[in-house]
C-alpha cells in the first residue's frame, strides 16, 4: 500500500514538478549537464535500506528500498518522456546544471 501512494504522488506532484522545473529552466551556452554519478544512487538505497532495517526492523528496510526503485524507474521511464516529449515539441536540449543538490533541488539549463 505504501509503495501505491509513493507511486501515485510520483505520477501526479512529480510529473507537476518536473514540468515546473523546466519552465524555470535557464538558457546556457553548453549542451551537456552534470549527470549523478550511479555509484552515489547505489549507497543512497543502500544507507537508507540498512538505516531503516536496523532501526525499524528489515521489513521498514525493504519497504525503503522499494520506495527508492519506485522513484528511480519513475524518473527513468515516466519523467524522461515528459522532457523528451517537451524536447521534441521545442526543438531544445534540457540538460542538468552543476549545484543541483537534494536539498535544492535540480537546476535545469535549456540549449
Amino acid at each position: 500500500m505504501q509503495l501505491a501512494v509513493v507511486a501515485v504522488l510520483l505520477v501526479s506532484l512529480g510529473t507537476y514538478s518536473v514540468r515546473r522545473s523546466m519552465e524555470k529552466a535557464i538558457a546556457a551556452g553548453q549542451t551537456t549537464g552534470e549527470p549523478t554519478p550511479l555509484w552515489t544512487l547505489a549507497l543512497v538505497v543502500a544507507g537508507l535500506t540498512l538505516a531503516f532495517g536496523f532501526l525499524a526492523g528489515w521489513d521498514a528496510g525493504l519497504r525503503i528500498g522499494g520506495g527508492c526503485v519506485v522513484v528511480g524507474l519513475a524518473q527513468a521511464v515516466l519523467f524522461e518522456r515528459v522532457v523528451a516529449a517537451r524536447e521534441r515539441r521545442e526543438g531544445v536540449r534540457f540538460f542538468r546544471l552543476p549545484g543541483s543538490s537534494l536539498f535544492t533541488g535540480t537546476k535545469l539549463g535549456r540549449a
